[in-house]
Order: structure tokens, then C-alpha cells, then sequence
């Protein structure tokens, strides 16, 4: 087997333009050069998606298709430099290698597979790059693979599917959905910060207000056992995953709950998850973050970038008697919370971290969300394929395109991490542990009780 690339491409990229790195960029570069980070945190910030494509892929046709959609975002021909003033996000005016070629017709389904998990495991130097990268692997007969990495640094979940819908648009010559994206430099100058330094200041009040002083922290994971928490996500273990589905039936019958009650499902999972929490560590209440996609505003559902929030939630557990009065206080604490950002705290801040952890607090240990909210996915060719498992096929004309599981995604970097999805099936739970933080029996007595604890609101 021999890699090679699909189109020859000038060996030397331009620099374009460089910007001061955004406050979650440098929190995670930060986090990645830290000498006590583990090889499994840095590596959890490279993602990995793949598609099986029924019809053979001509490497000419994706390399133009290519060309086109790095030439649409300039953060995917970026890279990062450290300076004297702090780390850099710099553009370079075209890819430094293009997409590659993978002879693999004569290779078995096991060794397709090893290859793709060999491919997964390789590092991204983020002050060389590239931080993109996309691999066509022949397959013969069995349909080809496009396989996408990129480094968490210059996309999120809603820029992944804007990317894959754009490479399957360009490769079948389909126009582009959405307006014109904005660059890195908008972003930062529009986006990246409150409108105005009064604005700014009032968002920092507001989180200190609704963070501090700290909750303690309770007696789980790496604390029950004596070790440092992961409170910075950098001393990520080995991970596990645990999944649960409740069906459409449950999931109609909670949503009646939660439309009643004027709160969402998320806020009723959430409201589970810190139940739970709370009651196993032995504390009144506990912080989780949920992420936020940050993308209300029309000119950020084409942009490509690490544009997303981490929202922390404040849970009182012991002042609500019931599950519904819990998730009605937490989803009324979000709405607020929505109205204050972006913030520092939110962008994962080191400061604003450190002064929790100083009173003895926890706010990076947990986190609980949606994994992507409905809007990222509107008007998107791949749509239909995160309505359900992986290995959903959809069709494009006489071709059908296959998520495969081979590739799967990030590992989430907290201790404890429990995503959802409403699609029509059901509801489904995805808890992301630490296997350093919980065994598998403590995290799958855990998990129960919160499915549990949904499943009799549901009937």
C-alpha cells in the first residue's frame, strides 16, 4: 500500500495573513503544550470522520472539489505560531499538501479498518500543519472512503458537517448552501468578544455572580480515589463509552413534560445527570458545562472555526424537590446565560478556572449537552445520516454515501461526559468516561440511575 498525492501542489505556502489566536484556541493550545498533559488528551482534540462512497472517486475531481472548499475557509489553511505576545492563528494562501491517494483494492476489511485507525492516531504538529486533512482511499469494488481528520482547533461539530456537505456539493458540482462564509478576521472582530467593552464587563460580572463563591466539590472520580481531578481536562485517561436509547414513545411523552413545564429536553437531562451526580458525591449541588454552539447570528452558520461555547451550569440539586422543578430552574439559568456571552469563562478561561478551583470547585470535571443541536444540520446533504446510528446510507443521484463507524470522533476530555440526540427513534444517552476517573461498574451504576430516572417521566 502506497500513499501518494492526488494532484501535485506547490511545496511552499504563502503566508496570507495572521491574527491573535481566539480566547478557546489559545485556552486549548495552552492545554495541548502543557508538559503534564497526557498523549490521550492531545490527541483527543483531532477528529476523524469517514464516508464510504459507492461509486469510485476521481482524485483530479476531489482534488479540484478540495481546492474549493479550503479556498472558502481560511481556517482550514491555518496553522498556529507561538510568539513573544502568545500564540498566533496564521493563514496561508493555499493548502500545503492537498488531498492523498491510497491504493487499498487489494487489502482485506480488517486491514482497511487498521489503516484507518493507523491514520487516526497520527499527531498534528499545530505550528506546521496542515490541520486539515482529507485521504481517498481505492477500495474497489466495496466503494471508495473519504477520510477526514482535522485538529479541533480550527472546527467544531457545526463546521464538520459544513465541510463534509461542501465536499460532496463541490465533487458533484452542486452549489454551495448558505451565504458567503465570513474569514477568521471577521470573526474574531465580530464575534469573539461582546459588542462593547460595557457589554464585556457586565457578561464577567454576570458569571461571577452565578458561579462564585464555589460549589464543592463532590466525592467522585479521581477525587473518591486520591488523585488530582481533571479539572483542566488535561490529565484525560483512557476512555470508555456507555449508550442507552429510550424510545420515540418515552422521548413524545417527555417532550410533552418539558413543553408543558417550559423547559427543553436537554434542561430535563441535564437536570438527571446533576441529580445523580450530586447524590453519589455527596454534595447539595454540582457544576456541568453544556456546549453552545455559538451560531445564532446568520453570518456564523457558514463559518468554519472553533467557534463554540462551553456554557457552565450552576445546579443546586438539594433546593429543587422534583426532576421537573430542576430542569425548569436550569433551563431558565441557560436563557440567561445565552444573554452573556461570549465570556471569558466560556471560552474556557485558565484564570477564571483557576479562581473556582482555588475555592475548592469543579467546573470542568462535568459535562452533559446536546451533541449537535438541529440547526447545524438544516439544509445539509448529510442530514439524514445524524438522524439515526452510524452506517446510515443516503443517496445523491445514482450514488450512495455511507457514514461508517470505522472512523468514529474526538473523545470528550472530562471526566465524566453525557451527550444526547433526539432523532425519530428515540432518545439516545452517549456517557463518555475517564476510565482512570470511574470503573466501569461505578460509571455504568451511574449512567443507569440517570437513564432511569428519564425513563420513569416517561412511562
Amino acid at each position: 500500500m502506497s500513499r501518494e498525492t492526488a494532484v501535485s501542489t506547490p511545496s511552499v505556502a504563502k503566508r496570507l495573513a495572521d491574527y491573535p489566536a481566539g480566547r478557546f484556541e489559545r485556552a486549548v493550545l495552552d492545554g495541548i503544550s502543557d508538559p503534564a498533559a497526557t498523549d490521550i488528551f492531545r490527541s483527543s482534540w483531532i477528529i476523524s470522520q469517514a464516508l464510504r462512497i459507492s461509486k469510485p472517486i476521481d482524485a483530479t475531481r476531489l482534488a479540484t472539489a478540495f481546492r474549493q472548499v479550503v479556498e472558502r475557509h481560511d481556517t482550514l489553511r491555518a496553522r498556529f505560531q507561538r510568539r513573544a505576545g502568545g500564540w498566533r492563528l496564521v493563514v496561508e494562501d493555499r493548502h500545503r499538501t492537498g488531498p492523498t491517494v491510497t491504493d487499498l483494492c487489494k487489502a482485506t476489511d480488517a486491514e482497511i479498518h487498521e489503516f484507518i485507525a493507523r491514520a487516526r492516531a497520527e499527531p498534528f504538529d499545530v505550528e506546521t500543519g496542515p490541520l486539515f486533512r482529507v485521504d481517498l482511499l481505492k477500495c474497489g469494488t466495496r466503494g471508495d472512503i473519504l477520510l477526514l481528520r482535522v485538529h479541533h482547533l480550527v472546527t467544531d461539530g457545526w463546521s464538520q458537517i459544513v465541510v463534509f456537505d461542501e465536499l460532496i456539493r463541490a465533487g458533484f458540482g452542486l452549489p454551495f448552501a448558505g451565504s458567503k462564509p465570513i474569514g477568521y478576521g471577521a470573526y474574531l472582530e465580530r464575534f469573539e468578544k461582546a459588542a462593547a467593552p460595557a457589554q464585556e464587563a457586565k457578561n464577567e460580572a454576570y458569571w461571577r455572580r452565578l458561579l462564585l463563591p464555589p460549589l464543592p466539590m463532590p466525592h467522585l472520580g479521581r477525587a473518591a480515589k486520591g488523585l488530582a481531578p481533571n479539572l483542566t481536562s488535561i490529565l484525560l485517561g483512557p476512555t470508555a463509552r456507555l449508550t442507552a436509547t429510550l424510545g420515540p414513545e418515552q422521548l413524545q411523552r417527555l417532550r410533552a413534560i418539558a413543553k408543558d413545564a417550559g423547559f427543553t429536553i436537554n434542561n430535563l437531562v441535564g437536570a438527571a445527570f446533576a441529580r445523580v451526580l450530586a447524590a453519589a458525591g455527596g454534595v447539595d449541588g454540582i457544576y456541568f458545562n453544556t456546549p453552545f454552539a455559538g451560531r445564532t447570528a446568520l453570518e456564523m452558520r457558514s463559518f468554519v472555526g472553533l467557534a463554540c461555547e462551553y456554557v457552565p451550569v450552576r445546579c443546586d440539586v438539594k433546593r429543587w424537590a422534583t426532576l421537573p422543578a430542576l430542569a425548569r430552574a436550569i433551563g431558565e439559568q441557560m436563557r440567561e446565560s445565552y444573554q452573556h456571552v461570549p465570556a471569558a469563562v466560556t471560552k474556557c478561561d485558565a484564570a477564571f478556572d483557576a479562581l473556582v478551583a482555588e475555592g475548592g470547585g469543579h467546573l470542568r470535571q462535568f459535562e452533559c449537552g446536546m451533541l449537535l443541536p438541529e440547526t447545524a444540520a438544516k439544509g445539509s446533504l448529510i442530514a439524514p445520516m445524524l438522524d439515526g446510528e452510524l452506517g446510515r446510507v443516503i443517496r445523491v443521484g445514482p450514488v450512495e454515501i455511507e457514514w461508517l463507524e470505522a472512523a468514529g470522533t474526538r473523545a470528550d476530555a472530562a471526566e465524566f461526559d453525557l451527550r444526547i440526540v433526539e432523532r425519530k427513534g428515540g432518545l439516545d444517552l452517549i456517557l463518555n468516561y475517564d476510565t482512570v476517573a470511574f470503573t466501569g461498574a461505578e460509571a455504568q451504576a451511574l449512567f443507569d440511575r440517570v437513564v432511569a430516572d428519564l425513563a420513569s417521566l416517561g412511562g
